[in-house]
């Protein structure tokens, strides 16, 4: 067993092991979906210390945040010239300095709405051609296949063309239509469920793996979206929500105690 598959999942540097995982003769573990969750904890570990150094002020953060999602792409662009070998592999695709760009989109957002001017500016940017503009991005990354393209400028161009739907749907009046219909139960209940279907949904993919020449491939996926709904949703009940109870308890308990007495 590779003790360093779980190893990199449970203290969040599976994003860098898995990228130069390149040994055939081991087995891999159903453990490569942590990638995304270790570049995510980066993200909580760094942005505190910008959001220090930028006082707070959203002007400052937000070029800061700039500067991490030209930095990420430059970096990009610059590796994957020098180093072609790259190219084609997990390489760009998990490390964290390669991806930081994907959160800091949200993050921009985040600034705009801190000040007036900025909620202005999306406001005007909300309407149903930006979400179209958004959905025509998208599918150009998915059908342009150029390898050196698909490293560099994709990711950039999915991050735009994300950040454009998101504020289309949150901030127009026009799309209210759209808000009230992701805001109804089902749509709700999977976004609770949304951090427990990426994890279960790989492990389902490996488990009915060997099922893949005895089954159909329509009735293999409709079973792999059975599977991962069903194991999330235990999840989510049986082991995510009591401790989110028990953190609000703790939380509760906290702001409710009595302040010490001075003698």
């Amino acid at each position: 067993m590779d003790w360093w598959q779980p190893a990199s999942a449970l203290f969040y540097f599976s994003n860098y092991y898995f990228a130069s995982y390149i040994d055939p003769s081991k087995e891999v573990m159903p453990l490569v979906i942590f990638w995304s969750l270790s570049v995510e904890e980066h993200f909580y570990l760094l942005f505190p210390a910008a959001f220090v150094l930028a006082s707070g002020a959203p002007r400052k953060l937000g070029f800061v945040v700039v500067g991490v999602i030209v930095a990420s792409l430059l970096l990009r662009l610059f590796t994957a010239s020098q180093n072609p070998e790259f190219i084609g592999s997990y390489y760009f695709y998990y490390r964290t300095e390669f991806r930081m760009d994907s959160i800091a989109y949200g993050v921009a957002i985040a600034v705009l709405c801190a000040s007036e001017r900025g909620r202005d500016l999306l406001v005007r940017l909300a309407r149903p051609a930006t979400l179209f503009v958004a959905g025509a991005i998208v599918l150009f990354c998915l059908l342009y296949r150029d390898p050196f393209f698909r490293e560099t400028l994709r990711y950039s161009l999915l991050g735009i063309a994300i950040a454009m739907a998101l504020v289309s749907v949150l901030f127009s009046d026009r799309l209210g239509w759209l808000q009230r219909l992701l805001n109804t139960r089902l749509p709700v209940y999977i976004g609770k469920l949304s951090y427990s279907l990426y994890l279960w949904h790989f492990l389902m993919l490996n488990l009915t793996g060997p099922l893949v020449d005895d089954l159909p491939r329509p009735a293999l996926i409709v079973l792999n979206f059975a599977l991962s709904f069903l194991f999330s949703a235990a999840s989510y009940h049986w082991l995510e929500v009591p401790f989110l109870n028990l953190r609000k308890r703790l939380h509760s308990g906290r702001k409710t105690s009595p302040p010490a007495r001075v003698r």
